[in-house]
């Protein structure tokens, strides 16, 4: 199986660089919360996120904001992983957060095939200006280990995000019902409890997979299957 999803930007997109401390929100529990819902903590300039791709060459340091408009967007995005190459650099990032467009609140956002990387991913990747053009990088299925995450949304008992997921969740439906994937990343079941619901994911791919949420979330017990080769 491969993946085939995406379209690469081969020499033709950009990057700027940020860390958390600039103006990510920190929830209730003390840790920061990114636009897709991840929880990550901080030590100077260096971002540490739960529940991402963190097998080499990814990291749970790697991640990147994905450009988008109108409540964001590329929600869709969240959970993706990416392949960035700099002549002998390569790293794996995940989706993770938004880069928002909406009334100039970030310039560089706006341009086609831009990434805002994590700084350890910035800093790996061995650029010598902050923001380089002509850059390449691709979606590609997520190396990871372990199965599916499912985390509450704070306050909402039918919300949920989902996480450390190979590709991409596309669809989920509960009782034969869809869910509704939120703005900002969470999927609401429409009334129906997360804790304790069977779901059935769909990713981008279309493989589906079935798993129950335990009473406090966390494993869903289900990974969905790891192809060989890159998205585009």
């Amino acid at each position: 199986m491969t993946c085939n999803y995406g379209t690469a930007t081969n020499g033709s997109g950009s990057f700027t660089y940020y860390y958390f401390g600039q103006g990510t929100a920190k929830g209730a529990n003390g840790k920061y919360q990114t636009a897709c819902g991840y929880l990550g903590t901080e030590a100077g300039m260096t971002d540490t996120v739960e529940n991402t791709a963190s097998t080499s060459p990814a990291s749970d340091t790697y991640f990147a904001a994905i450009p988008g408009s109108n409540n964001f967007n590329t929600v869709n995005d969240c959970g993706a992983c990416v392949e960035i190459t700099n002549g002998g650099n390569k790293v794996i990032a995940t989706i993770i957060d938004e880069c928002p467009t909406d009334n100039g609140q970030n310039p560089a956002c706006t341009a086609a095939g831009h990434l805002d990387l994590s700084y350890a991913a910035w800093k790996a990747l061995n650029y010598n200006v902050g923001n380089p053009s002509g850059t390449t990088w691709k979606f590609v299925a997520c190396p990871l280990t372990g199965n599916i995450q499912t985390i509450q949304k704070s306050g909402n008992t039918d919300q949920l995000y989902i996480q450390n997921t190979v590709f991409p969740v596309t669809g989920v439906s509960v009782n034969g019902q869809a869910a509704t994937h939120l703005s900002y990343g969470a999927w609401s079941l429409n009334g129906t409890d997360a804790a304790g619901a069977t779901l059935i994911l769909t990713d981008t791919e279309g493989h589906k997979v079935s798993g129950t949420v335990p009473s406090g979330f966390g494993d869903l017990g289900v990974q969905f299957p790891s192809p060989t080769g890159s998205c585009q």
